[in-house]
C-alpha cells in the first residue's frame, strides 16, 4: 500500500469515529512509539528511516501499524501485536526485489512483531541504482535493527528472539541474512528458496530459447506425461533436443503443463541479468564469437515497426503507469514481449523500454523493472526491435563458465564451454557480487522446497542442499534440515489445478514452526525427505515411510491398479493408501472425474457423501470409495 493510499485511509476512518476514540485506539495500541524515524548505520552504509504512518488498527488482532520509507525509496511497515510473544519476525516476499506486503496474519495471531518492505525496489520498477548488495543484505539488517527499536519503544525491550520468514526470491534473501549476519537472528523458517543468480539467469535463458521450438508440440508432450507415456516418440530430432535442454535446465517431467506460467517471469530476468552484466546486449552484435556478430541470427532480426499511442493506462498502486493501447498495430498474443519499445516523440523521446506482454487488442504491457510509463500521452509515437530478445535468448551461451556443474554442462564439450565466455568481471559480478551463498550457516536453518517448481531449476535448491552439508560436516545436523514436497509448485493451485497438484502454504508455515521448537525448545526437526534429484527428474519413494519428511504420500488405485481401460458401465472400485511420516492421516477426499470438483470424502461433517464408513484417523489409512 502506497503513502497516499494510507493517509486516505486514516482520513476516512477518522471520519467515521470521534477524533478521541481514535486517538485512544493508537496511544493505547502504540504507546511511546515515535514517528520521527532515524538512521542505521551497517558496513559503512548510513540509512535513513522516515516514518510517515503511526496508527492502532484491531485487524486481524489489535496491533500498532508502522509504514515508512527506507532511503526515500523503499517502503516498509512493521506490526506491533498487543499481545505480543517477546518475538520478531523479518518476512521477505518474493521476486528480484522483494515486496512490502499488507501484514501477516499468521505471525501476528501468534503474537509476533512483524516486518516487512520491499528493499529498495518500489514495486514493480526495479531501478538502474539498485543493487544484490543493498536489496539482499544491508536493506534487510538495517530495517532489522530499526525495528528492535522501535520493538523496545513500544514494549520496553527487544526481542528475546529474531527469525527470519522467506518466500522465494525472500528465502534467497533470509539465506543470505543468515550466512552475513547470524549475530541478528535465532533461525529462519523458508520455502522455494531461490539461490543462485546466473543459474536462474542461465535457466530462464534457456527457456526463452528452446520453449518456442515445442510450443506447438506442448499439449501433445502434456497428455503423454498424464498417461505415463514417453513424450520423445512424438517429437522431431530437433523438438527432442529442445525438450532435453529444458529438462536439463529448468523444467521437471510431470510439470510440462505449468511451463506457460514462466513466460512474463522469464522477461524480467532477462532485464535483471544487466545488473550483472551491463555490456552484453552489445557485445553480442559487436564481438566475435556471438550470434549476433557473427550472422547467426541475421535472418530473425525485425526492426523498425512503428506505432502510436492511443490510450494510456492506469497506474498501479505505486503511480508507475505501465500500459497503453495501440488499436493500429495489433500483433499475435505475446508476439512482442521481451522486444525493445523506442519512443521517437513526447516526454519519453529517446528513451527505451521492454515489452513484457501484448494482446490482439492491442495493449502492450512494459515490463517495468527499469522504469514505467510516466509522461507518456496520446499521439507519442514508438519504433520496435526484437534485437535485445534475440541476443537474452543465446546468452545461457555464454556464462557456463564451470563445465562441472549440472545446468551447464550441455554447453561444454571435452570440459570446455562451446562459446566464447563473458569477460573475468561479469563472472565475478555473478559470484562475488554479494549473491553467492556459501552455505555457511551459524544458526538454524529449516526450508522445504516445490519438488514441480515452475520458477527455479530443482538442482540448483538441491545443490544448496548439499554445500550446506559439505561446508558444515557434522554440524549439519544440528543446523539444517531441507525437505521436499511431492506434486508442488511455486505457487498455491488454481480452482483448476487442484486435480494437479497440492498447496504449499501448510508447509512454509510448519517448516517455521519446526525451525522455533527447534531453537527454543531443542526439539529436533523430522528427518530430512529422502528423494532421488538429477536434471530434469525427481523422485520420491512410494510411502511415507520410506520418504520420511512432511509431506503425506498417496497411492491410489482403481480395480486394484494404477492405470485401467474399461467400457462404459463397468463397476470400478476405487482405494488406495495414505500415510503421514510425522502425524495422523484427518481426511481424504476423491475427485473421480479429474473436473477439480470432490465427489465425496471421509468426513461425515461436511456436506460431501462419504466415500465409504468406518474411517479412523491414523498414521496410514486405506481410502476406500464405494459411491
Amino acid at each position: 500500500m502506497n503513502r497516499t493510499s494510507l493517509i486516505a485511509a486514516s482520513v476516512f476512518a477518522a471520519s467515521l469515529v470521534p477524533a478521541r476514540a481514535w486517538a485512544d485506539l493508537t496511544a493505547d495500541l502504540c504507546g511511546k512509539v515515535s514517528s520521527r524515524g532515524g538512521t542505521i548505520t551497517s558496513e559503512g552504509v548510513k540509512t535513513s528511516f522516515h516514518i510517515d504512518t503511526v496508527e492502532g488498527r484491531t485487524t486481524p488482532v489489535p496491533h500498532c501499524f508502522i509504514h515508512g520509507t527506507v532511503a526515500e525509496d523503499s517502503a516498509f511497515l512493521v506490526q506491533l501485536p498487543a499481545n505480543w510473544n517477546g518475538k520478531y519476525v523479518l518476512q521477505m516476499g518474493g521476486g528480484v526485489g522483494g515486496s512490502e506486503v499488507a501484514g501477516n496474519a499468521f505471525l501476528l495471531l501468534q503474537g509476533y512483531a512483524h516486518a516487512s518492505s520491499n528493499q529498495g525496489r518500489p514495486a514493480p520498477v526495479f531501478e538502474q541504482a539498485d543493487n544484490w548488495q543493498e536489496l539482499h543484505l544491508i536493506r534487510n539488517h538495517q530495517l532489522s535493527q530499526f525495528v528492535k527499536g522501535l520493538i523496545a519503544q513500544r514494549y520496553g525491550s527487544g526481542p528475546s528472539r529474531s527469525y527470519l520468514y522467506g518466500s522465494s526470491g525472500g528465502a534467497w534473501r533470509s539465506l543470505s541474512q543468515m550466512e552475513r549476519y547470524p549475530e541478528a537472528y535465532d533461525g529462519a523458517g523458508i520455502r522455494n528458496p531461490v539461490i543462485d543468480p546466473r543459474h536462474i539467469i542461465f535457466a530462464r535463458s534457456v527457456v526463452e530459447l528452446y520453449q518456442p521450438v515445442i510450443d506447438a508440440k506442448m499439449p501433445a508432450i502434456i497428455r503423454a506425461r498424464d498417461l505415463a507415456e514417453d513424450p520423445y516418440e512424438l517429437l522431431t530430432p530437433e523438438e527432442a533436443d529442445a525438450l532435453t535442454h529444458i529438462y536439463t535446465a529448468y523444467g521437471a517431467q510431470g510439470n510440462e503443463w505449468a511451463w506457460s506460467k514462466l513466460d512474463t517471469v522469464s522477461v524480467t530476468t532477462g532485464t535483471a541479468f544487466q545488473m550483472f552484466d551491463k555490456w552484453y546486449l552489445d557485445d553480442f552484435w559487436t564481438r566475435p564469437g556471438y550470434g549476433g556478430y557473427e550472422g547467426e541470427v541475421d535472418h530473425l532480426v525485425v526492426e523498425g515497426l512503428t506505432g502510436a499511442v492511443a490510450t494510456v493506462g492506469a497506474a498501479n498502486d505505486a503511480g508507475w503507469v505501465l500500459s497503453f493501447t495501440d488499436p493500429s498495430a495489433v500483433y499475435a498474443v505475446d508476439q512482442l514481449r521481451g522486444w525493445r519499445i523506442t519512443f521517437t516523440s513526447g516526454a519519453l523521446t529517446g528513451e527505451f523500454r521492454r515489452i513484457g506482454a501484448n494482446t490482439t487488442s492491442g495493449r502492450i504491457t512494459i515490463d517495468a523493472t527499469f522504469g514505467g510509463l510516466n509522461g507518456i500521452a496520446p499521439g507519442d509515437a514508438y519504433v520496435l526491435s526484437n534485437r535485445d530478445l534475440l541476443a537474452w535468448q543465446r546468452y545461457h551461451r555464454h556464462i557456463v563458465f564451470d563445465c562441472d556443474d549440472t545446468l551447464t554442462q550441455r554447453f561444454c564439450s571435452e570440459g570446455k564451454p562451446l562459446y566464447v565466455q563473458r569477460p573475468t568481471q561479469v563472472k565475478q559480478a555473478y559470484t562475488q557480487h554479494k549473491a553467492h551463498l556459501t552455505g555457511n550457516l551459524k544458526k538454524p536453518v529449516v526450508v522445504v522446497a516445490q519438488g514441480w517448481d515452475h520458477m527455479e531449476p530443482i538442482t540448483m535448491t538441491q545443490d544448496y542442499y548439499d554445500r550446506v552439508k559439505r561446508v558444515l560436516g557434522a554440524r549439519a545436523e544440528d543446523l539444517f534440515r531441507g525437505y521436499w514436497n511431492e506434486r508442488t509448485i511455486h505457487a498455491n493451485p488454481l480452482a483448476s489445478e487442484i486435480n494437479r497438484i497440492t498447496e504449499r502454504d501448510s508447509s512454509w508455515h510448519l517448516v517455521f514452526q519446526i525451525m522455533t521448537r527447534w531453537v527454543e525448545q531443542g526439539i529436533e526437526p523430522p528427518a530430512e525427505t529422502v528423494v532421488s534429484i538429477g536434471p530434469g527428474v525427481i523422485e520420491f519413494p512410494p510411502t511415507a515411510a520410506e520418504r520420511k519428511g512432511l509431506q503425506p504420500a498417496v497411492t491410489a488405485t482403481a480395480n486394484e491398479s494404477t492405470k485401467i481401460v474399461v467400457e462404459a458401465g463397468t463397476t470400478v472400485v476405487f482405494d488406495g493408501v495414505a500415510g503421514s511420516p510425522i502425524g495422523r492421516i484427518a481426511k481424504y477426499e476423491w475427485d473421480f472425474e479429474g473436473n477439480n470438483r470432490y465427489d465425496c470424502d471421509s468426513d461425515a461433517s461436511t456436506a460431501l457423501p462419504s466415500c465409504a464408513p468406518g474411517f479412523t484417523a491414523a498414521g496410514e489409512v486405506h481410502t476406500p470409495a464405494v459411491f
